[in-house]
């Protein structure tokens, strides 16, 4: 059997008989997402960072944040095979009030996305 490695517990229930050895889980390094809060802001949004595409369920986070009462900022690609998906689906579900799409973001933004941010959805 190949040896394995896992990054969760998760991805272990999954394949249970799978010859794992270890899990390293995702890692960052610390401090390089900091609370950095603008005025006014406060973390009062929820934030959703990454591809505008149906597996990432971007509407579930829409359905999140619209329950919870809290602004939703979208930072997210609509690549070409996901423009139908974000147009028929997600793009209805925007209002530029409560839920707000900002785009793709480079590197330099995340920190200050994140970090102003209450909490980061990943439905």
């Amino acid at each position: 059997r190949f040896p394995m490695i896992s990054i969760s517990r998760s991805q272990r229930a999954r394949f249970a008989s799978a010859n794992w050895l270890a899990t390293i889980h995702h890692g960052l390094p610390l401090g390089l997402y900091e609370p950095d809060f603008e005025a006014g802001t406060d973390g009062a949004y929820l934030a959703f960072l990454g591809r505008m595409s149906r597996d990432k369920r971007p509407d579930r986070a829409i359905e999140i944040a619209r329950r919870t009462g809290l602004k939703l900022k979208l930072a997210a690609k609509v690549g070409d095979g996901d423009r139908a998906y974000f147009e028929e689906v997600v793009q209805p579900l925007i209002d530029g009030d409560r839920v707000e799409f900002v785009g793709e973001i480079g590197e330099d933004q995340k920190s200050r996305f994140l970090g102003n941010a209450a909490a980061l959805l990943f439905p």
